[in-house]
């Protein structure tokens, strides 16, 4: 792949191991290698959808906001569901980027649930 750039100029920083890097005005063309065939190791179907019970309105204005179409049920349901039960939720020992994370361990249960009018689906 050719990207059109500019010469960098690289100037040591005292007491630094990185060196700064300055733009010029000198044009350059750079060639790099364009890696687009990605194989997964491991997939699993996309749902059809997310049911999300007694939703709150900041909720749904959210999913909105990030353009997700966003419907309610107008009348009640029973559906069979793939539910996820957690079976271990461990947090991370350090904080990545401010936050802690958690990684979660469980699995997929197939289960027959009623959802109620208003319930929405993503």
């Amino acid at each position: 792949m050719t990207i059109l750039g500019f010469e960098m100029e690289v100037k040591p920083r005292e007491g630094s191991p990185y060196p700064q890097l300055i733009k010029t005005d000198k044009k350059k063309t750079y060639v790099v290698p364009y890696f687009a065939d990605y194989v997964p190791k491991r997939t699993v179907p996309f749902p059809a959808g997310y049911l999300i019970p007694d939703a709150p309105e900041e909720v749904v204005r959210k999913l909105v906001q990030h353009g997700l179409l966003v419907e309610r049920l107008t009348r009640p349901a029973a559906l069979e569901v793939e539910t996820f039960k957690m079976k271990e939720i461990k947090g991370a020992d350090r904080l990545y980027q401010g936050h802690r994370t958690n990684q979660v361990r469980g699995e997929y249960v197939p289960a027959k649930l009623n959802f109620a009018v208003g319930t929405i689906f993503i």
